[in-house]
């Protein structure tokens, strides 16, 4: 243990009757609170840390194997902002991937082993919300651009990642500005 000014700074604790054996550090702030948890696994290339705000709200949780991300990693930013995201063992996303603000999505999406596949959502900053489906890492489907009052901005369609059959594109008022057909 190490202290400053008679408080604990750093708290080493030796968990050897775990399964797996662990090895969990504890960051005091100048209150004596917890504000981090690294967790190391020795003899392996693994480690879990979590890190507390003032308050005690969760602001950060990765976990390291192999120097790879993988589970989940999570972090909420000063702004209000949270971004969850999956890893598999070999460091690729795979899972949902989320960002809130306020608690109300920005976006989501859903990779499995590094390839984006399936569902996607981005809502952008100023309320442009962008939708559509992913399919081996490509835009497949209908993929739709609408304003925050949900006027529609653009609608093209997409097979596997090339641009195919029906496009439009509308102006802040609403007025077609294109029509056509990709082949």
């Amino acid at each position: 243990t190490e202290y400053d000014n008679g408080r604990p700074r750093i708290r080493t604790r030796h968990l050897r009757d775990a399964d797996p054996p662990r090895e969990v550090r504890e960051y005091f702030d100048e209150h004596g609170h917890v504000y981090a948890y690294i967790t190391v696994f020795p003899g392996r290339t693994w480690q879990i840390e979590v890190r507390f705000d003032d308050e005690g709200k969760l602001v950060y949780r990765r976990e390291l194997r192999n120097h790879h991300r993988v589970g989940r990693f999570y972090e909420a930013h000063e702004n209000h902002r949270t971004t969850t995201i999956q890893y598999d063992d070999q460091g690729r996303r795979h899972g949902g991937e989320y960002e809130t603000l306020d608690g109300k999505p920005l976006r989501a999406t859903t990779w499995v082993h590094g390839t984006r596949q399936g569902p996607f959502i981005e809502i952008a900053y100023n309320g442009q919300q962008s939708i559509g489906t992913y399919a081996d890492g490509r835009r497949d489907g209908v993929f739709t651009v609408s304003r925050d009052d949900g006027q529609l901005i653009e609608r093209t369609h997409y097979d596997h990642g090339m641009e195919d059959g029906e496009h439009v594109r509308y102006d802040h008022d609403g007025t077609l500005l294109e029509k056509g057909r990709y082949v």
